[in-house]
């Protein structure tokens, strides 16, 4: 037919995002291989016109790096190689990129607290609750924080989270009445509400105050 033949190299180093494979070519058919490499979909017997990696030249063997992989995703691969009679290919493969590696948050809220009780008497303590969610209307995974003192933010810590956008929501609400003199009672409040979002990348721990 005129086309080159080769082979496909089995998948290796296969991560999230990445993964390497490669090609041999065994005859270019009496035309000289203009260009090599591999190409890869998410559906079956992928061509040049999808995503591909370009790998010189020439009959022989060659390795390529398959990068801008999706993780947690089944692929797709084969090697080609083009000549002036068109493009061969190797066996089709496939492969499932891996999960992505977790990430962390730390969220302190510094929150706008002005005492309304005299010195040296009684203060209350300040309830915070504070949830995460990937929308904003899934924020109802609540963890409670230790009860902080008048003007003390909170802080919020979490680990193993897969990379991607969260959202937040924080609560703090007045946890008990303070005396003062005449055995009066501090005012409550409104609650304070915080919310916002932040994203989360593999191996990293994003900081946030707010």
């Amino acid at each position: 037919s005129g086309i080159p033949v080769l082979t496909t190299k089995p998948i290796t180093n296969i991560k999230a995002s990445s993964a390497s494979s490669g090609g041999n070519i065994t005859s270019d058919e009496g035309s000289s291989i203009s260009s090599r490499g591999v190409c890869w979909s998410t559906s079956q017997n992928p061509s040049i016109s999808d995503s591909k990696t370009t790998d010189g030249s020439g009959i022989g063997t060659f390795t390529s790096n398959i990068t801008g992989l999706k993780a947690s995703t089944s692929y797709y691969v084969r090697a080609y190689a083009t000549n002036t009679k068109g493009t061969g290919y190797g066996e089709l493969l496939s492969l499932n990129t891996l999960a992505p590696a977790p990430g962390a948050v730390t969220i302190t809220f510094n929150w706008d607290i002005h005492r309304k009780c005299e010195a040296n008497d009684w203060f209350p303590c300040w309830d915070v609750v504070a949830g995460l969610g990937y929308s904003q209307s899934d924020i109802d995974k609540e963890a409670y924080f230790n009860h902080k003192e008048l003007s003390s933010p909170g802080t919020y810590s979490t680990t193993n989270l897969p990379p991607g956008t969260y959202f937040y929501k924080a609560k703090k609400t007045i946890r008990f009445g303070c005396y003062i003199t005449g055995d009066k009672f501090c005012g409550v409040p409104n609650p304070v509400i915080k919310t916002g979002s932040f994203q989360v990348n593999s191996n990293q721990t994003t900081s946030l105050t707010v």
